[in-house]
């Protein structure tokens, strides 16, 4: 959840506002509902809090659920791209042995 209220901020400083990210946001129709006021912060929990047993899950088969995941996997490779490329500029950091062999070839 912390993840998503640093996106409202950074939604709230862009030129085009909050609209900036209401099509690219994963979380953008909780988001929504929380600038909206229609979802208040006590209502949102995360599901490592939830494992954790710091909050409860679903109460009754009539609550409502919604599920939000965050973050895109592909950026995350991007950014690991570029900080290889960094290391290896800058001669740092160690290889690591991932295969003896690729499994295709």
């Amino acid at each position: 959840w912390k993840m998503h209220l640093d996106w409202i901020e950074d939604g709230l400083r862009h030129p085009e506002g909050m609209e900036s990210l209401m099509s690219s946001a994963p979380s953008a129709p909780l988001l929504k509902l929380f600038l909206d006021k229609r979802k208040l912060e006590k209502d949102i929990c995360s599901l490592g809090d939830i494992i954790l047993g710091k909050a409860q899950g679903r109460k009754d088969d009539k609550e409502k659920i919604i599920f939000v995941t965050g973050g895109i996997p592909a950026e995350d490779v991007a950014w690991a791209h570029t900080v290889y490329n960094n290391a290896k500029k800058m001669g740092i950091g160690q290889s690591l042995l991932l295969w003896d062999e690729p499994y295709w070839s």
